[in-house]
């Protein structure tokens, strides 16, 4: 308030005084400037709340002393402010010294961004029935550390509590626990379902027959049936290939089964190994005519019966029954034919030819059995053979051999003494066919030929580049090297021709065919073609020769030893 006075003075110098009072009054409101709009903002670690502070800003007009207030539904607050989860309205009130108000409002966003926390039990056992089922039972009362920091609604398991589950093996159960704010949090633990019952298994019997094959692989499904209550998972079989070498032996394959979780039943299939010996095939009708061939391994005797196998003049082609084998580079067969029957009579020996092309360039020598033998060559592929007679003598073993593109022919009454009865030479390819032959004297007929003491010498294997140097020749054989033993059933004294590894050195191992090591003989560089054996104080039987030399893979032959005594 202020008072003011007035004096008035006239010309005389007369003057008068009133007085004038003045009130002054603020009427005017502080400015008042709340927070912006607030972000969202997170609750305190472990806590169901965020701790915040926050400040207007006021002005007056007349004083810097300006009173501030906050409020959240008309209860005064003050910072900081422990602030929950949900959306708050601060309301703010500024006061001057004189009275006037402003006010102010602001909002403060906090959210529940923990998570619940849970810990699952330890892995579960679940036991199968027989039908490979089970109901799963509630493991949420097993789970531990359910917590959070503003309180849990609720724990659920998948699968549910109750479900029926198939099937053995490992099953993932979760379980998701809720909070009041919808955080949620999961853990997952296996359930093994335990299949207690092995697999029903039947084994059966059955048998190979090799034709030119090294291994036959055998087929699970054709040894054994199998099933479980739950699921298979694996049949196998061991061994899983039969090999040549095998051949007449009845070889046990032992099958399992094995189910989901690991239980297993075994049974054995006894596999008859027949056929023909490593490395020689018979193929029906390859060569113009019908029949079949077929070797026995314990006698070591060879039956082939020849059906309309007839050639005749001007013998450009050939009929006969033939059991091959290839031969690549320098070689030898020998076998001697022990007996020829049927309703006619017939021809048995052995050939070497180009290929089975009924006119292949070919070089042979045959038997009747009886007064006669018979040479012939064809030199000229489709050309005529021009077979010749010559008296047998009784000697029924033959042998054909080959150096380079000469072939030469030897009969002898015993397999000891030989005596050359052809010679011819014939350009043919590095690797052709040799075996043994079955002809017919009638075109139709049917005749069946016995061979025993049947072995080759050589390589099946073509030399690369074909180099003229024997050594060099044997260096470049790439798989096992070929080698025979004669005579092949033997009495006892076993020759051996390890010709393919001249200059190397060898380990002779004698082994009974149930595998174990007889004797062996080591050579520290072949010299000679040959190396000798003396199986007499073997008991008589089937046998298993194998040659190892360093950087080669080893090879075997079978033998048989048939001592005159039995023993």
């Amino acid at each position: 308030t202020i008072t003011r006075t007035w004096t008035a003075t006239d010309a005389c110098g007369n003057s008068s005084t009133a007085s004038q009072t003045i009130t002054v009054s603020d009427e005017t409101g502080p400015v008042l400037t709340c927070p912006t709009p607030q972000s969202v903002y997170f609750t305190d670690e472990g806590e169901c709340y965020a701790e915040l502070s926050f400040s207007a800003t006021a002005l007056d007009n007349c004083a810097d002393d300006v009173s501030v207030t906050y409020s959240i539904g008309g209860q005064e607050i003050s910072f900081p402010y422990q602030f929950p989860v949900g959306t708050a309205t601060v309301s703010v009130v500024a006061v001057d010294v004189c009275g006037n108000t402003s006010t102010c409002s602001f909002t403060v966003v906090v959210v529940d961004n923990e998570n619940p926390t849970i810990n699952c039990p330890a892995p579960q056992i679940l036991l199968l029935g027989d039908n490979c089922s089970a109901t799963l039972p509630d493991y949420t009362e097993f789970a531990s550390g359910i917590d959070d920091n503003c309180g849990v609604e609720s724990v659920v398991q998948s699968p549910a509590p109750g479900t029926t589950v198939t099937g053995d093996g490992p099953l993932q159960v979760t379980l998701t626990v809720t909070d009041v704010n919808g955080n949620t949090a999961t853990c997952s633990f296996p359930v093994n379902r335990i299949d207690l019952v092995p697999p029903t298994l039947t084994c059966f019997d059955g048998s190979v027959t090799f034709n030119g094959q090294t291994t036959i692989p055998l087929n699970v499904d054709a040894l054994a049936d199998a099933d479980d209550n739950c699921e298979l998972a694996s049949v196998t079989i061991n061994p899983t290939v039969i090999n040549c070498i095998q051949l007449g032996q009845v070889v046990p394959v032992l099958v399992t089964a094995t189910d989901a979780f690991g239980n297993a039943s075994t049974c054995i299939s006894n596999i008859t190994v027949g056929g023909l010996p490593c490395g020689w095939k018979f193929e029906p009708g390859a060569v113009g005519c019908g029949g079949a061939v077929t070797f026995d391994p314990p006698t070591g005797v060879w039956t082939a019966n020849a059906v309309n196998c007839f050639y005749a003049n001007p013998w450009t082609t050939d009929q006969f029954i033939f059991a091959q084998r290839t031969l690549c580079g320098d070689g030898s067969i020998t076998a001697r034919v022990t007996d020829i029957s049927g309703n006619a009579f017939g021809w048995a020996g052995v050939t070497m030819r180009e290929t089975t092309a009924l006119g292949s360039k070919k070089a042979q020598l045959t038997t009747n059995r009886s007064n006669f033998s018979r040479r012939e060559f064809r030199t000229v592929t489709n050309g005529p053979a021009q077979p010749q007679q010559f008296p047998s003598g009784n000697r029924y073993w033959l042998r054909l051999v080959r150096t380079g593109n000469s072939f030469t022919g030897f009969v002898s009454p015993d397999g000891v003494a030989w005596f050359l009865v052809m010679a011819q030479s014939i350009p043919m390819n590095q690797c052709i066919e040799v075996g043994l032959v079955v002809t017919n004297y009638q075109q139709v007929s049917s005749v069946t030929a016995t061979f025993d003491n049947v072995s080759t010498t050589g390589s099946n294997t073509p030399l690369i580049g074909m180099p003229t140097d024997p050594q060099t020749q044997l260096r470049e054989i790439t798989s096992a090297p070929e080698f025979s033993v004669f005579p092949n059933p033997t009495s006892g004294e076993l020759t051996i021709d390890v010709s393919q590894y001249v200059g190397r050195a060898v380990r002779i191992e004698l082994y009974s065919m149930q595998g174990q090591l007889l004797r062996f003989a080591e050579v520290d560089e072949v010299q000679h073609p040959v190396e000798l054996m003396d199986l007499s104080a073997q008991a008589s039987g089937a046998y298993m020769i194998r040659i190892k030399s360093a950087g080669l893979p080893d090879a075997a032959q079978r033998v048989i030893l048939s001592k005159m005594d039995g023993r």
